[in-house]
């Protein structure tokens, strides 16, 4: 589980994108979650994710073994596990390849090169 706050919009110097580090213990490697800033603002519209009065938005990421990365920000723990079930018996579950599936960025470097 990794959370993470931030704003997209820098008016002296606006990103090109965003990387997310979270050092993953388990696994005992650093992975990375790299996505376009626009990209990344349509994914968050998707999933009804907005900024607080401040103009930062809190990201709540789970990060499987498998390579999984789902959104977890503004879901009940009953949405979590209709979202996620079958995850635990090493199945498939709902939310893969759903809005808050933000697995295709996880260490896709290929995102800064577009």
């Amino acid at each position: 589980m990794a959370f993470f706050r931030f704003t997209i919009e820098d008016v002296v110097y606006p990103p090109d994108f965003f990387v997310f580090i979270y050092g993953n213990p388990v696994a005992g490697r650093t992975d990375f979650l790299i996505l376009r800033r626009d990209e990344l603002r349509a994914r968050l519209e998707k999933i009804h994710l907005r900024a607080d009065k401040l103009g930062y938005y809190n990201l709540l990421l789970w990060i499987f073994m498998n390579g999984f990365v789902f959104v977890a920000s503004n879901l009940s723990g009953e949405g979590e596990w209709y979202l996620l079930g079958g995850l635990q018996d090493g199945g498939d579950c709902i939310a893969k390849e759903g809005e808050r599936d933000f697995s295709t960025y996880l260490n896709n470097w290929e995102n800064i090169s577009r």
